[in-house]
Formats: structure tokens, C-alpha cells, sequence
């Protein structure tokens, strides 16, 4: 089984050969080379172990005896087989290295302060709650299953421990340090409390369980069960608040969105056009260009809840009618979402997978960014330089630390960008050990006492008799940000108990197996996964300060700046109006153009007008010449006739300015002749029914009085 999958897909497998391939290969030509009684002479098996150590193998002799010995194994039939139930393992005790990894394994008062250093005499158990975890609890169900009992021992090295009088922390940390202890026949297994021989007993009945990855160093070093849980790398990261930008007051809303409700305004100012323009409603314009800029003024003013004109066509109220109801859900969907705004502050992270870390053509790749790993895992150093290995031009600064605790703090103090471990870890230690203890969020931070979470507590550890602040060496710093995963699983693999190679042994890894595989189809493994392993949407933050949610200038400049260019450009329209208003009355020449050209067309119709008006004049005088002549003949010898009316002059003669005020006194002379005209009418009228008034009694005094009918 291959370290990294994508390895395997790529081609490029480094360092040792991948060991399947080699057991393959060595039964191949152990075929070709064995006589038929399946036994290889001393000399042959030489040569086949020198042409794989060619090839770097670092299997030893033992290691391919194992391969080639005579077995037999140990069976476990489930309680629905069809098989008898099997007393193979029935009220037998195994003896179980454990090592302290949460969420997987807990271990209470691990460095083992109060005594019972590795836990030899058992004061540590399921039973009284000192060790709790995944693991733990599914070593359980396999107690249950199998009738058997396990005994727990974690690595705590004698020589450091009556030194120092506590564990050494690294040591109970390690996966390598529980399999050293395993290794029951090296002298690494001496080290430790409960280690040696003596760990498992003349039948080794003992077992490692944690975290163990099935890789291909674990398949040749020890018997590995079925993995009974399959999970895989999870990259986690920082989030940060992202700076307001110029249409962040538009952020509730996608810009797709946006750009729907233009369209919809668009759309409804031209139906307003089609039903309401073109002299249906007297409130817009007839000209083209007005009409349609009056109506979608219209339609806007409408989404402002402000209705400006009255619609005059059934149509029109209709559209009115859509437009505000369009109003009022749109008002309420972006309030609402200014809201949820407010209470979930979006944040930005620095990547958003791990592909962003070593891939040039991402669009967030960095060649600045810094990735912690943590030396406690080999496989975690292993896969980062075989993703790096694929391509040479790719660069990434790395540091490291010793836990992967250390690395997210890295990661959250901002000397790293990112890190990644096991997922089922990453995400417990970012609940457990972030979350719940303040760092998290816009006012989180830590103190230098990591045993004080909150920053008032830090500043002032005590008071003394005066009420005042003791004098304190601890240091709070804040931090803006919480450290969250990001994106998806990568290079998965499998946790497996593992149980030690020994020669003329039963093998026992088969029956765990069968073991697991009926726990899992139980469902128990996911039940075990939701209660240990935390979700991300149930993250809470601990933290007692909390940044003000609210908004700030900076989130609404874009708006006040749009709403200010607006403002500015109607104020330069109105004084470009007000500046021709104030120019036509006060230098009129400045029109004079379009003046000469509307007393030009003005002067034609009163010249036409003019000479109309001669001829009648002059019938008119011929008219009261004979008149006269007929009432005073005397005045025709004499010569003394009436003149003729006098005319007006023509406007040819005339300049533009006099034309003008010529045509204004001959509209005055008009009206007031109407005014005249109008006055006489209703003289007139009085008069003729006055008289009516007078003539009625007469009327009825000639037909006499009425006769009755009986």
C-alpha cells in the first residue's frame, strides 16, 4: 500500500519501492527458482535478497522468512455467521499500547504526576473515565465482541521519568514510541515502563492502537488489521475579515442580482412607454426622447416607493401596482440580508485547498507561503516533499514543529499560512484547543499564562488588599481571526490496530479483522465519528469579548460616494438651467438667432395678414366715403371726407427688437378688445332676460284665467 495515492497516479514512488509489488515479484521468481518442494536454497535466496536491496528495499531477513514461513492463523465468527462461534479469544487479556492523540485517545493525568507512570497498575480505564476517546471507545465495542479484555499501557520512559518525576511528553505523544514499545524483542521496548517480553506474554496477546496510518513500513514491521476508519489529510488555515471595498454596501446582494432589478426597471419604464406615453397620459412628454427618459424615471422613483406621476390607463395601474409590490420585496429581502450581514461577518482565507500551495497556475498560489508539518508524523514531511517533487519550479518555504498543536498556533500567530494533519484531529484540536478557549473571531487572542483564557483575567491575575491590580509579567496578544479547515480531504488512508510479527505464532490480525468489519456494518464507526469528531457549523467561540457588528463609514463610502455624484451632477444641471434662464433675460442677443429665425417666420404671417388687412381697410373707406356722400353731398365738393384708417407698418421695416414689441402691443390691443367684447356679451345677456321677465305676466293675462276640472 502506497504512502500517497496521488503518488501512485503520478509515477513518481520515492525511497523504498512500493512493498506489495516487491512480495509479488518475490513470489514470482520464488516460483521460477523453488523446486517443487517449495523450499529455496540457501544460496538462491541470497541472490533474490541481494537483487531487492538493489532495488531499496529495507526488508531484512527475518522480515522475508515471514513472508515464506508456515502459518496458522486465529478466527473470530460473528454472533450471525453461520460458523460456531469460536473460543479462541473468549476471557483472554490483551495487553494494548496506546499513546495520547485525541480525539482517537485521551489520557488523563498523562505525565502521570500522581504515580503509575504508563499506566502499569491499570489506575487509568474506561471504567472510571480516564481514558476516553474514538479509539477507546471502539477498543470497547471489540471487548464486547470478542469476550476479551484489554489491559492499556502508553509509552512513559523510565530513565526521563526518575529524572524528572513526569513522563516525557513527546514520547507519550508518538505513534513511533507506542510501536517501539511493540517491538517487544528490541531493546527500545526496555525503555519503557511495562515494555520488554513481559508486554505480551509467552502467546503475545498484545496490540498497539491510536492513530496508526496503514503505510508500507507498517505492513513489513507488524500484522495490520482492516482499517476501521478511512480518513485522510485536511489543510487548515486563517480567516481573516476581508477590507470593505467601493460596493460593499451592496454585498447582501449578488452582483447578478443587481443587475436583474436594472433590468426589471428597464423592462417596466418601457411597458410604462407602450401603455402610458405617446399623449395617453398628459403627465409625460410627447417627445420621443423625453417620453423615455420620463419613463423610466417613472419606473425607478416606483422601486423608491415614490410615485411621482398617476397612471391614466388600466394598464398603467396595473404596472404600478407589480412595481410596488416589486418594491416591497425588495426592500425586505436586502434588509433582511443587511441583517445576516451584520450577525455573520463574511471572512476571507489565504487559500482554499492545497492545491493553492503548490500549483503556479492557481489563482491564489504565493510562492511566499509558509507550510508548518509536524516531525511527529513522518508521512506528513513524506508527502509534502513528494507533492513538492513533482515539480521542480514550484517553491515553498517550510518550518516545523514538534506537534501539530504547534503548527496551528504557527499558523494562527501568523508565521505560517497554513498546515495539515489527519482531519478527525485537526478538526478536534480546532474546537478543543482554539475555540473553546477564546482564540477565535475579531477579539480573540491569547495570554502568555496558558492556563488564563480571558484577556481582563490576563492583565490583572489578581487584586490585592487596596483593590488594585497586582504587578504581573503576563502579556495578552490579540489576534484578529480564526483557524478553520478548508477544503477537501486529500490523501486518504486508514487507521488499523497492529499486532507484532513473530515466527511459529498465531496470527491474530485475520480475526480482528473480521471483528472490525462486523463493528462496521453495525453503523457503530459513524456513531463514533459524530460524537468525537466535532462539525464545523457547531463551532462556537468562547470568547467573553466581542467585536462590535456594525457598520462603519468605510462599508457604506461606496454608497454616500455614488449618492454624492448624483446629487452633484442634478445641481450642475440645475445651474446650467438657471444660468440660460438668467442670460435670456439679461442679454437677450444671446438668442438672437433662434429669435431671427421665430420673427422670421412670424413676420411672413403678419406681412399676409397686413395686406388682408389693407384691402378690407380700403373697402371699408370707400364704404364710408358713399355713406357720407349720401347723407352730406356738400362734402364730396369740398373734399372734406373721413380718412382712412391708419395701418400698422410693415414688420420688413422693422428690426427684430421692434418687431417684437410691436407684436406684444397687438396682442395686448386683442385681448383688451376681447375683454370688451366679453363685458358687452354679458350686458347683453342681463338685458334680454330682463326683458323676458317683463313680457311673461302679459303673455299669461291674454289667455285668460285657468278653468278647474270638477
Amino acid at each position: 500500500m502506497s504512502t500517497s495515492v496521488t503518488a501512485l497516479k503520478r509515477k513518481n514512488i520515492r525511497g523504498t519501492a512500493c512493498h506489495l509489488t516487491v512480495a509479488m515479484a518475490f513470489l514470482f521468481l520464488a516460483s521460477i527458482f523453488t523446486p517443487v518442494d517449495s523450499k529455496l536454497s540457501e544460496r538462491k535466496f541470497n541472490d533474490l535478497m541481494s537483487k531487492f536491496r538493489k532495488q531499496h528495499s529495507n526488508m531484512d531477513r527475518g522480515q522475508y522468512n515471514l513472508l515464506y514461513a508456515q502459518i496458522s492463523n486465529l478466527v473470530w465468527n460473528s454472533p450471525e455467521s453461520v460458523g460456531a462461534p469460536t473460543g479462541d479469544f473468549a476471557n483472554t487479556t490483551y495487553s494494548v499500547v496506546i499513546y495520547y492523540v485525541p480525539p482517537f485517545i485521551n489520557i488523563d493525568d498523562k505525565e502521570a504526576k500522581d504515580g503509575d507512570p504508563g499506566n502499569v497498575n491499570q489506575t487509568r480505564s474506561i471504567a472510571n473515565g480516564m481514558l476516553s476517546g474514538l479509539t477507546i471507545d471502539f477498543l470497547g465495542l471489540v471487548e464486547d465482541a470478542m469476550d476479551i479484555e484489554f489491559k492499556f499501557i502508553y509509552p512513559c520512559e523510565m530513565a526521563y521519568y526518575a529524572a524528572n518525576q513526569v513522563c516525557r511528553d513527546d514520547m507519550l505523544r508518538s505513534a513511533e514510541s507506542a510501536k517501539g514499545m511493540l517491538d517487544v524483542f528490541s531493546t527500545n521496548s526496555t525503555r519503557f515502563y511495562g515494555g520488554g517480553v513481559s508486554l505480551c506474554g509467552p502467546e503475545y496477546r498484545c496490540l498497539s492502537a491510536g492513530a496508526h496510518k496503514i503505510t508500507e513500513d507498517l505492513l513489513l514491521r507488524f500484522f495490520v488489521t482492516q482499517p476501521y476508519m478511512e480518513k485522510g489529510f485536511r489543510l487548515v488555515v486563517k480567516t481573516d475579515t476581508p477590507e470593505p471595498d467601493f460596493m460593499s454596501w451592496a454585498q447582501p446582494f449578488d452582483y447578478n442580482l443587481w443587475i436583474l432589478v436594472v433590468v426589471e426597471i428597464a423592462v417596466v419604464g418601457f411597458a410604462f412607454m407602450f401603455v402610458e406615453g405617446y399623449g395617453t397620459n398628459e403627465m409625460l412628454s410627447t417627445n420621443p426622447i423625453g417620453l423615455l427618459f420620463d419613463t423610466f424615471h417613472w419606473s425607478f422613483t416606483l422601486v423608491l416607493g415614490i410615485a411621482d406621476k398617476q397612471p391614466s390607463t388600466h394598464a398603467g395601474r396595473t404596472l404600478v401596482m407589480a412595481q410596488l409590490f416589486f418594491t416591497l420585496l425588495l426592500v425586505a429581502v436586502y434588509t433582511g440580508n443587511i441583517n445576516s450581514f451584520l450577525l455573520n461577518v463574511p471572512t476571507v482565507t489565504p487559500i482554499a485547498r492545497f492545491d493553492d500551495l503548490i500549483n503556479p497556475l492557481s489563482e491564489r498560489y504565493n510562492p511566499d507561503n509558509v507550510v508548518c508539518y509536524a516531525t511527529n508524523q513522518p508521512s506528513i514531511k513524506s508527502y509534502l516533499d513528494l507533492e513538492l517533487g513533482l515539480d521542480q519550479s514550484v517553491s515553498v518555504q517550510t518550518i516545523e514543529a514538534p506537534d501539530i498543536r504547534d503548527c496551528m498556533m504557527k499558523v494562527y500567530q501568523g508565521e505560517a499560512v497554513a498546515t495539515f494533519y489527519d482531519e478527525p484531529i485537526v478538526k478536534w484540536r480546532i474546537a478543543n484547543n482554539f475555540w473553546k478557549t477564546g482564540m477565535c473571531g475579531d477579539a480573540g487572542g491569547y495570554c502568555s499564562d496558558p492556563a488564563i483564557l480571558e484577556q481582563p483575567e490576563c492583565d490583572c491575575p489578581f487584586v490585592d488588599a487596596d483593590g488594585n491590580c497586582g504587578e504581573t509579567e503576563n502579556k495578552w496578544t490579540a489576534v484578529e481571526g480564526s483557524l478553520v479547515t478548508a477544503g477537501e480531504m486529500f490523501n486518504p488512508f486508514g487507521y488499523a490496530l497492529i499486532l507484532p510479527r513473530v515466527e511459529g505464532v498465531p496470527t491474530k490480525h485475520i480475526a480482528f479483522s473480521t471483528v472490525i468489519q462486523y463493528i462496521k456494518e453495525n453503523g457503530e464507526i459513524t456513531n463514533l465519528d459524530e460524537k468525537w469528531v466535532p462539525a464545523s457549523s457547531s463551532l462556537k467561540c468562547a470568547s467573553a469579548t466581542l467585536a462590535d457588528i456594525v457598520l462603519r463609514l468605510v462599508n457604506v463610502q461606496g454608497l454616500l460616494t455614488i449618492t454624492a455624484v448624483l446629487a452633484f451632477i442634478g445641481f450642475i444641471i440645475g445651474m446650467i438651467e438657471r444660468f440660460i434662464s438668467v442670460l435670456v433675460k439679461v442679454c437677450p442677443c444671446t438668442c438672437m438667432e433662434k429669435l431671427k429665425d421665430a420673427i422670421e417666420a412670424t413676420e411672413e404671417e403678419a406681412h399676409r395678414e397686413h395686406e388682408l388687412g389693407g384691402v378690407g381697410a380700403h373697402a371699408h373707406h370707400e364704404e364710408r366715403k358713399a355713406s357720407a356722400i349720401g347723407e352730406d353731398p356738400k362734402l364730396l365738393e369740398n373734399g372734406n371726407l373721413p380718412p382712412p384708417p391708419m395701418l400698422p407698418p410693415p414688420f420688413s421695416e422693422l428690426s427684430a427688437s421692434e418687431a417684437a414689441l410691436e407684436l406684444q402691443a397687438r396682442l395686448d390691443r386683442i385681448e383688451d378688445l376681447l375683454d370688451r367684447a366679453a363685458t358687452r356679451c354679458t350686458q347683453a345677456m342681463k338685458l334680454e332676460a330682463a326683458a323676458g321677465r317683463k313680457s311673461a305676466p302679459k303673455a299669461v293675462a291674454a289667455r285668460g284665467p285657468v278653468k278647474k276640472k270638477k
